[in-house]
């Protein structure tokens, strides 16, 4: 495709629209959570409270929400509700959260903005921009905004007003979701057993922890994504004890942190500070740091954090942690599900026929198969955190069958010290009726495990089970030459989701993520493998078959077995891992190749056999050599070519030569057929493929120098 060149001041990607019928918006760009993402110009949805691009607004460098006139003699409108700053454009703010809340607000373009890195920090600059000259409407005039994420509403709509022919008309670009992020307790906490806060609206797709995204302008390349650490998190308050964040654990799409502390302790806060990352590659000469935005978000004053010390039952999720949650979450029928009696010791004592469990409403009803008590010791780490306390009362079980029921327990409750009469006590969820913060008055009820069976599976390329989904169909992965061996540079990111259901009361409960699921994942062609961390140096492993096991409905890799810390090519946590299917000196590779990703899930009571029918996503590839792509250029402007090497060894730095044919024109002036340069740093999340760029300026005498390469 031939770019007008007048549109092309500076390097930069750009996505053309011809419409002879009139002007026309650039479709808006996908989030890329991949190792090697593409650039995203017009950001598919937009965090609450911060702006879509950094500002200024450029019709240039067409940063912001563009579009090209195509048609001679359009002008925007002037009028009271549209400034001339406006340059046509008006936004709006739909479906409101508050249903009290006007329906429809207007949302003037934003004039500043407060960026994360270097000079990007609070800025000012015009929302809006255009290329027209003010004299002579053309075809080829571009206009630009910059939009505003406002608060307290879903959808954003932008509109460009213009006149053609005496006639004012508008169009419309679809409708950008608003994102909004709160942070909600889930629960007060205990001695020994955290508190947990999570997230709600959470989008993995633009969405960081601020401390991932630390560096600045030297900062990782590509930019993070979804990755959320303790020090996140800040707890505040007048504490009694010692107050720490002993964990993070992503729950379905939401972020949760553990607090905890070692004395009892009354309102503590909790603030989550996070960056949304719009665009996590150089667009051209724009940074891909320029329009990463922070935002802060703190716990509802009503809804603060207490710690009391008190026996009560907690659930152990799936990866290891007590969290004050009165339902286990989704569990598959047949999983091995562990409970522990927080604030016990190793003085105390609980007998198999000590607890209880009463099936809930019908028709759906579990069992409880291979009860096993145990006092916890360093040996049940991981699949029991260290935040449970060595000696606390635990145990085991599983249920073959779907449904719900409530536990409680009569331990022996023996003096601190061992010295002395034990006492049979009751535990509970709730042992001392104070709700444990989960509800407004009153006793919170018994501890419920949830037991589910499988419903359906389903592979998307994005972060949530209800969008993007890919399963049994094709997609496209987009290949580049890699020039150091032959084959083919590509990649793509799916995302395994396993739902159930169970039925209580009469009304099922379905599209529920489980737990506890074993996974089997497979490449049939000859083309690809799944990227583990094991495929970094120096083991470069590309396994084309991998095992896991299902968290928060999500695939995490393992060895196949139902514990979800057993290691398997480098993986040794709990956290859920989206499948990364890479060409990466894969040979096989090329357009028209199939390649299929076929996926099985089983229950854990019967690992040989599907649970349900084969699910599928078939890849196609596509291919556009570089070297053939037209490129115009005004005389002056730099234009930047980059080149990427694989390699099986550390090779930065390493000599480069290019060699021009014989008889071929020389582009850059005062070079020989030959000419060397060495190779750039890796970029992150690519095993030693390297990346330099040739920057060459033309000049209007027809004379060329190199502008370097980096």
């Amino acid at each position: 495709m031939l770019i007008s060149a007048d549109r092309l001041a500076v390097p930069v990607e750009v996505k053309a629209v011809f419409d002879p019928s009139g002007p026309a918006w650039d479709p808006l760009s996908t989030f890329d959570t991949s190792d090697s993402p593409v650039a995203v110009p017009y950001p598919p949805r937009i965090l609450a409270g911060t702006n879509s691009h950094a500002l200024p607004a450029s019709a240039v460098s067409r940063n912001g929400y563009c579009l090209d006139a195509n048609i001679a003699g359009v002008t925007p409108i002037v009028s009271f509700a549209i400034p001339p700053s406006a340059f046509g454009f008006r936004t709006f703010a739909t479906d409101p959260i508050d249903p009290t809340s006007p329906p429809i607000v207007e949302v003037p373009l934003p004039s500043t903005g407060a960026y994360v890195w270097g000079p990007y920090g609070p800025v000012a600059g015009a929302g809006a921009a255009t290329t027209f000259d003010g004299v002579t409407p053309a075809a080829s005039d571009v206009y630009c905004a910059v939009a505003y994420g406002q608060p307290g509403y879903k959808n954003l709509t932008i509109e460009w007003h213009y006149d053609f022919a005496g006639a004012e008309q508008v169009i419309a670009i679809e409708d950008i979701p608003i994102v909004t992020v709160t942070l909600g307790k889930i629960g007060d906490g205990l001695v020994g057993g955290p508190a947990e806060v999570c997230t709600t609206g959470w989008d993995s797709g633009f969405l960081t922890g601020s401390t991932s995204n630390a560096g600045g302008l030297a900062g990782v390349e590509p930019d993070p994504v979804n990755d959320v650490r303790t020090v996140d998190f800040f707890p505040s308050g007048a504490f009694i004890g010692s107050v720490t964040v002993p964990y993070v654990r992503q729950v379905g799409t939401e972020w949760c942190a553990g607090i905890a502390s070692t004395d009892g302790e009354n309102d503590i806060q909790v603030t989550f500070n996070f960056d949304a990352v719009y665009n996590r590659v150089d667009i051209g000469s724009r940074d891909q740091d320029v329009d990463d935005q922070s935002v802060s978000i703190a716990l509802p004053g009503t809804a603060l954090i207490d710690i009391r010390d008190v026996v009560e039952l907690r659930h152990v999720t799936i990866d290891g942690q007590v969290p004050p949650r009165q339902r286990s979450g989704p569990l598959v029928i047949g999983m091995t599900h562990y409970v522990c009696l927080i604030g016990t010791n190793g003085f105390d004592s609980l007998a198999g026929n000590q607890i209880t469990f009463n099936p809930l409403s019908p028709p759906d009803a579990p069992g409880n198969g291979g009860v096993s008590v145990f006092h916890k010791t360093p040996a049940h780490q991981p699949r029991l955190s260290s935040t449970i306390a060595d000696g606390t009362i635990c145990f085991s079980y599983y249920s073959g069958a779907p449904g719900e029921h409530a536990i409680f327990v009569t331990f022996s409750n023996a003096p601190a010290n061992g010295v002395g009469v034990s006492i049979p006590q009751q535990a509970f969820f709730d042992s001392d009726s104070d709700g444990n913060g989960v509800g407004s008055t009153g006793s919170a009820g018994p501890l419920i495990a949830e037991w589910n069976r499988i419903d359906e599976t389903v592979i998307t390329s994005g972060g949530s089970p209800d969008r993007d989904q890919v399963t049994y169909t094709q997609i496209t992965v987009p290949l580049s030459f890699n020039l150091a061996d032959g084959t083919y540079l590509g990649n793509a990111t799916l995302s395994e989701w396993v739902l159930g259901s169970h039925t209580t009361a009469g009304k099922s409960k379905d599209g529920q993520l489980l737990n506890g699921v074993l996974i089997r994942a497979e490449i049939i062609g000859g083309c690809g493998y799944f990227v583990v961390p094991d495929s970094a140096s120096p083991t470069f492993a590309k396994p084309t078959v991998v095992f896991g096991i299902s968290v928060g409905g999500r695939f995490e890799l393992n060895n196949g077995d139902a514990n979800p810390f057993s290691p398997a090519y480098g993986d040794t946590d709990a956290s859920p891992d989206d499948f990364q299917f890479s060409t990466l000196n894969s040979g096989g590779c090329s357009p028209g190749v199939p390649v299929r990703v076929q996926i099985d899930v089983y229950y854990p009571l019967a690992p040989n056999t599907p649970a349900l029918p084969h699910e599928w996503v078939d890849m196609g590839f596509s291919f556009l050599p570089a070297m053939k792509t037209p490129r115009v250029a005004w005389a002056g402007q730099f234009v930047t070519i980059t080149y990427a090497v694989s390699s099986n060894e550390t090779c930065e730095g390493m000599p480069v030569h290019f060699v021009r044919p014989k008889g071929a024109a020389r582009v850059v002036h005062g070079w020989s057929r030959h000419r060397t340069t060495r190779t750039g740093p890796c970029r992150r999340g690519l095993r030693n493929v390297l990346f330099y760029k040739r920057g060459l300026r033309k000049r209007g005498s027809g004379r060329s120098r190199c502008r370097g390469v980096h």
